[in-house]
This record gives C-alpha cells, structure tokens and sequence, in this order.
C-alpha cells in the first residue's frame, strides 16, 4: 500500500512541478542542481536503495514503474535517476565495502551528492572493455589518466565512477569512485544533442589524478565482467521502462490532438488511416509495458534468464517508444516536426533510447546466442 502510494505521489509532482518546466530545461539545456536536491529531499531520487541509506527498497517492478513515470514525463528527468541511482547507486550497493557505503549511499539518496557513470570515451561506446584510460598502480594508490565522453550529469555531479584500464596489463580493467574536486579533474560540456538536452552531458579529461586505495570499487581487474556490466544492465532495465513512458505520452499527445483536431469536416480521429496509427500504437504499448512487467518480475525473482530478457526488453521497447512516437508525429503533421509541441521532442528522445546503454545491434547479438542455446532441439530432424 505505502509503495502504491510513493508511486502515486511521484507522479502527481512530476505532473505538477516537472512537467510544465520541460521547455525551459530544453532551452537552457540542463535541470537545476536544486532540483536533485529536492528530489532527494522528498525520497524520489534513488528509491532503489536500502532503506537504512535513505530508499526504500522499492522492489523491481514498482521501481520499473516509478521509471515509467520519469519517461513519460521527461527523458532527462529518466537519465538523471538511471544514471544517479541504477548505475552507480546499485553498484556501490553490490561491489562497494561497508566504508564506501557509509561514506556515499546515504548522500546519494539525500541529493547531497549527484553520481555520474564514466565509461564511454571518445572512441570507446559499445565496446565498453576497450576502455583507453589508464590507471598506474603507485605505493600509496594509483595515478588516472585518460578521457571519458558522452558522460550523463558530468557537468553537475559531485561523483564519478571511473572505469580504466591497468597502464602495465591491458588485461585488467578497474572501477575507480573519483570526487569531482580531485586535482587533475577537467569537465567540458557537450552542447545542442538531438535528446538528453538537459543531461548536463560531458568531457572529463584526466589528468594525473591521484587516487588513495580505498577508491577501488570491488576488486582490482573486476571493472568491466562484473561492475560495468552489472551496471549496464540495470541501466537497460531502466531504459526499457523509460522507453513505455516516451511511448505512453506520445500516445496520449497523439490520442488528445486526434480528438480535437479537424480536417476535413470531422475530428481527424475519426479517419480511418488516422485510426489505424493510433491502433497500432496502443497495441505496442501495451505489449512493450506487459513485456517489462514481466522481466522485472523475474528480476525481483533473480531468475537465471533475467539479464537477457532486460536485453531483449530494452531492444523491443525502445523500438515500440521510436514507432509510437513517429506515428505522433505523423498524426500532428507539420506540427509534429515543430519544437513547440512535445510529440517533436518525444521522437528525438525515443530514437536516442535505441543507441544508449548499448545499441541493438550490439544486443541483438547476445539475445541471438541465447535463442541459439535455449530452442535448440538436438532431436529435431528436418522434414
């Protein structure tokens, strides 16, 4: 009942204090610090986490929920609890030592401190294990070197958590928590993106930074098979929900203006080629939010298959959040390629869904080795 009710509260703030701010944070280009402050103030930060650092605990499915919400209601909104709360939040939780936790959960659900995930560089993005920064191992911790780009929030978070690679064996790639204020920290922002406008998106340059030894996450050589990519995956849970929420306004963008909208002599949702996009898009919709229910339900249940099918979620529902959002378009007309009106926002936003935490392609070919596998019928004879 208490979740029913977070979930409730959460969206009637988005609706009230998120919502008619949208433009003013695509024209400025980035959210306000206060407003990760107050998010953390009013527990809708990172609810994801223990309870004893300031969550809940929200379980998967009413947390997939809670990121339909931040999707339906903007895309960057969806990005800064991915980023802040899933991708490094959730990690510290798995691989951090008591004295991590301590020193960073409780500010991360708070607001006090905003976390950002450092992985892509300039020529590294879904090959994540060739990361090209560097780190040196010194007698009293280590020395970074290196950039990282395409960085959510790197212009306004106060943590970065740094993957690189060991500077003597190529074979071991290392997670780092990094403070903002580290002498040798450089952050240039990266500005007018197709989406994630207000992501405070950045270049972090490194340079000679030195790191004491309780900075390590987990251990030495376990960046990449166990942290990024445990990361990832929360991350593509997140995408795959916040994909139903894009698809689910541009749904009710294209539904509302159907209604109202006349041509012809009658309300244009009463043509039949205009009824057909709306009928294919519900019918996505609803099988891409019925598909993340389900894995999220196994993900609460750490079912063996849960990681794959998160993949193969977030490939069909970002998919579904592009189809609905250009049929949105499509309904609205000229209007629809207009920046003042939203569907024309929601289809930049689905698109950039389909590349971010790994593009399908990439996807498809893990999701393809697992069909491979799992059909496979050593018995079966052709006909």
């Amino acid at each position: 009942m208490y979740q029913e009710a977070f979930l409730q509260n959460f969206e009637r703030y988005c609706e009230e204090q998120i919502l008619p701010k949208v433009s003013d944070y695509e024209q400025q280009q980035g959210m306000d610090r206060q407003l990760v402050r107050e998010l953390g103030q009013l527990g809708f930060l990172a609810p994801n986490l223990p309870k004893e650092y300031g969550g809940i605990a929200l379980p998967a499915p009413e947390y997939g929920e809670f990121i339909r919400t931040c999707g339906a209601t903007y895309n960057s909104l969806r990005e800064l609890i991915t980023v802040h709360a899933a991708l490094v939040g959730e990690s510290i939780v798995r691989w951090g030592v008591d004295h991590q936790k301590q020193r960073y959960l409780s500010d991360l659900a708070s607001g006090e401190t905003l976390a950002a995930f450092a992985l892509s560089e300039p020529e590294v993005g879904s090959d994540a294990n060739a990361v090209q920064t560097t780190y040196a191992v010194k007698s009293d911790g280590f020395e970074l070197n290196g950039v990282k780009k395409w960085i959510s929030f790197a212009g306004i978070a106060d943590l970065f958590l740094v993957f690189a690679r060991n500077a003597e064996n190529d074979a071991e790639v290392s997670a780092f928590l990094v403070d903002r204020n580290t002498e040798g920290i450089h952050v240039d922002p990266i500005k007018n993106m197709m989406a994630s406008r207000a992501s405070h998106l950045g270049i972090i340059t490194f340079s000679a930074v030195k790191l004491g030894k309780q900075s390590v996450l987990g251990r030495l050589g376990s960046g990449f098979n166990c942290i990024a990519n445990t990361a990832l995956d929360h991350g593509r849970h997140c995408v795959a929900w916040g994909s139903v929420g894009v698809a689910q306004a541009a749904l009710q963008q294209m539904v509302n203006y159907s209604r109202r909208r006349k041509q012809f002599g009658q309300k244009i949702c009463q043509l039949e080629p205009v009824q057909r996009l709306i009928s294919d898009s519900v019918i996505e919709y609803q099988a891409a939010w019925a598909m993340c229910k389900a894995v999220a339900e196994k993900r609460q249940n750490k079912h063996l298959d849960a990681t794959v099918e998160t993949s193969m979620a977030k490939v069909f529902c970002a998919r579904v959040a592009t189809t609905v959002s250009e049929h949105a378009v499509q309904v609205f007309g000229a209007k629809g390629i207009s920046e003042d009106y939203a569907v024309s926002r929601l289809f930049k936003e689905a698109k950039s869904l389909e590349v971010i935490e790994g593009t399908a392609q990439v996807l498809q070919n893990m999701v393809a080795l697992h069909a491979l596998h799992t059909f496979y019928d050593k018995n079966w004879k052709e006909a």
